[in-house]
């Protein structure tokens, strides 16, 4: 939140409201947004598709109590199945 403390000028009224959005927020679910950004960078769409769908599940099913490297894990019953785009590309 460094970041949004030094905006001046027009969007300063709008950093301090996201600043104190954030403070609002849980901690675990900042280190999750902010372990999903990092990774996501990386990742191809279906993969960032996948580990949505997992955080979203555990998320739903009130993932409380979990650490958040947890969120990112394989699902015990499944991950979402999405084909490969090789696999898209073949049916095309």
């Amino acid at each position: 939140m460094q970041g949004l403390a030094s905006v001046t000028g027009a969007e300063a009224a709008w950093a301090e409201a996201v600043a104190a959005d954030l403070r609002k927020a849980p901690r675990h679910l900042l280190e999750i947004s902010l372990r999903l950004l990092g990774q996501a960078a990386s990742l191809d769409l279906r993969d960032t598709l996948i580990l949505d769908y997992r955080i979203a599940s555990r998320l739903l099913a009130g993932g409380t109590g979990l650490e958040p490297a947890q969120y990112f894990a394989p699902l015990a019953d499944g991950d979402l199945a999405l084909r490969t785009r090789a696999e898209m590309q073949a049916v095309a």
